[in-house]
């Protein structure tokens, strides 16, 4: 077999990797030591970084979405996930159970509108309540309505939707409709990590556009197989610097793509602790060149003050 073809020499900074029928999470590593005008135990260049990649085949074409995670964020989003990892272990029954209780029986028309989610399509994951919300939310929730009725010999279990669609629709028209970050259900929906929109000012389509990426994590307790989900947007858009010298992100994304997988908890421990553990990996083993080159400064530095 020709090296070439090995995943060695195809994906030789690949840390881990998580596969699906039709798409695969991979985190590559892009640790790097410090600049060389950088004080030598700040480790981390400042491009330091992990790279995360989303290949999706679920649709008619291929997507490969991307975002980088730099190494002082990654150990941020290492210790959130585990402590989260570790609740969903311990508490989870606990939080799902007390959500459950605010919003059981038709007294919490606001909360019973957030208490199930939609478990197919482009609406996957999120309630009626949230959904409906939306641009033309009304009519995207009377047309679910309609499917889940359709469909509801063959899937018994629409009827929970259908329920919490028409509650939500009662209470959107009567103005009692909560938003989605007052309602009990973020009790059980958990959201571990979301970036601002950042942008790669090197990489520009062909209309001068930078490319730019925002990823999000998050974590269902009303899931028992795979709670967590990972998420990354890509696009482009037009970035305008400001004699402050901060940066606006123009809020028109052309070529805009969007896609998730989900990964079950001992997976999420997984994903977290290799983060962790690669980063102290790399640091222990560039500390003592790096500190041997400290105290030579600092020897350096004494020896001229006593001359």
């Amino acid at each position: 077999m020709d090296k070439n073809d090995t995943n060695k020499t195809k994906y030789p900074a690949q840390m881990c990797s998580f596969k699906r029928k039709n798409k695969v999470l991979a985190i590559d590593c892009h640790l790097d030591r410090q600049a060389e005008d950088d004080p030598p135990l700040q480790m981390h260049a400042g491009w330091s970084r992990y790279g995360m990649s989303i290949i999706d085949k679920s649709k008619e074409s291929t997507i490969v979405a991307t975002a980088n995670i730099p190494y002082s964020e990654a150990i941020v989003v290492a210790h959130k996930m585990l402590v989260v990892c570790d609740d969903f272990l311990i508490g989870r029954d606990k939080t799902a159970s007390k959500a459950n209780e605010q919003y059981d029986g038709a007294e919490n028309e606001s909360a019973a509108a957030y208490a199930v989610t939609f478990k197919a399509g482009s609406l996957k994951g999120k309630t009626p309540g949230e959904v409906i919300q939306s641009e033309n939310g009304l009519k995207t929730i009377e047309s679910q309505i309609a499917f889940l009725q359709a469909n509801l010999a063959k899937f018994p279990d629409n009827q929970k939707v259908i329920d919490a669609c028409n509650t939500a629709i009662s209470a959107f028209k009567a103005g009692t409709l909560e938003a989605a970050q007052d309602n009990p259900r973020n009790g059980t929906l958990k959201w571990v990590h979301r970036t601002p929109i950042k942008f790669l000012e090197k990489r520009k389509n062909k209309d001068g556009k930078c490319f730019i990426y925002a990823y999000t994590i998050t974590c269902d307790y009303e899931k028992t197989d795979y709670p967590w989900q990972i998420g990354i947007v890509n696009g482009y858009a037009d970035i305008t610097r400001k004699e402050d010298g901060s940066v606006n992100i123009s809020s028109k994304v052309s070529d805009r793509l969007e896609t998730s997988v989900n990964l079950s908890n001992d997976e999420g421990i997984y994903l977290a602790k290799r983060m962790e553990m690669t980063i102290s990996e790399f640091e222990m083993v560039n500390f003592r060149p790096l500190y041997n080159e400290v105290n030579e400064m600092m020897e350096e530095i004494y020896s001229q003050k006593s001359a």
